[in-house]
């Protein structure tokens, strides 16, 4: 209702995203995916594609990659794929800074 659009369900994939996170910021962050589903999905269901990066990106085993972890190139080409190639999107992602990200670019040839 907040953005006047017809949003009835959230899909299982969506819903198993939202319940696989460990919400660190708790309700916030919580309330903050919802609304971030609702603004970019046109209507009827939020879907996966409609959630923020951060839950939508996963390591090999199925975590998200977390600050001050080893960034595998895996995990760099990943985050960049799903940023669409937005270098500041996909340090956020991955949760280090732009200067890191270009690092690990330079590291594993990425650039």
């Amino acid at each position: 209702e907040a953005f006047n659009k017809p949003i009835h369900n959230v899909s299982s994939g969506a819903m198993r995203l939202l319940l696989e996170h460990s919400w660190p910021g708790n309700v916030r962050e919580l309330e903050h995916a919802i609304e971030h589903g609702a603004l970019l999905c046109p209507g009827g269901m939020i879907g996966p594609e409609h959630l923020p990066y951060e839950l939508r990106i996963h390591d090999t085993q199925g975590h998200f990659q977390k600050s001050g972890q080893k960034v595998c190139r895996e995990s760099l080409a990943r985050a960049l794929q799903t940023a669409r190639g937005n270098r500041t999107d996909a340090a956020r992602i991955l949760g280090i800074s732009r200067r890191t990200l270009y690092r690990k670019l330079h590291k594993y040839k990425l650039e």
